[in-house]
């Protein structure tokens, strides 16, 4: 188990406003707590993060209230001492806020108060095989996309990817 609580404040703090011009805050103070936590129970595994967040000026910075990643995942030795596989998912979660909207013509992000986004859940399936170091993995990313709804952003007017499919290879090399 594990938990923390952090509180940063940020003098002379330069964002860009609602009509994306610079603008510069005296300060900004943001708090966050967070428990973390990780289960295992035979070959099942599951780990689990909850950080909390709030801030002191609203017409400056917007962050989501609630941000949550679970891994659950079944791991197993395929060949004693050689090859191990997982499967599982993970779930990424935030509440709703005014995400920040971008610019390509100043390629800046700006604060908006129009539209929040968040509400929505992003969940990844994989499978992975280790070997030594090196780990063969499928992944299908944000297999839930347009469940329960289509409001997947990341920020105003972008939406997150879409589904797909990945495979590679990863190998840690020894230096």
């Amino acid at each position: 188990f594990e938990a923390g609580y952090n509180l940063a404040r940020i003098n002379n703090f330069v964002y860009f406003d609602t009509n994306g011009v610079p603008k510069q805050a005296s300060g900004v103070t943001i708090t966050s707590a967070f428990v973390q936590k990780e289960f295992k129970l035979g070959g099942f595994y599951s780990t689990n993060r909850v950080v909390w967040q709030a801030y002191d000026n609203k017409d400056v910075i917007s962050l989501p209230t609630i941000s949550v990643f679970s891994s659950l995942f079944f791991e197993y030795v395929l060949i004693k001492n050689v090859l191990k596989g997982r499967i599982g998912a993970n779930v990424f979660f935030r509440s709703r806020f005014y995400a920040d909207a971008y610019s390509p013509a100043t390629g800046q992000f700006y604060n908006q108060k129009t539209r929040q986004i968040g509400d929505y859940p992003v969940i990844d399936a994989f499978v992975d095989l280790k070997w030594k170091r090196a780990v063969l993995f499928f992944k299908y990313d944000h297999i839930n996309q347009g469940v329960p709804n289509d409001e997947y952003f990341s920020a105003l007017h972008y939406p997150l990817n879409h589904r797909i499919f990945k495979f590679g290879v990863s190998w840690i090399f020894y230096d």
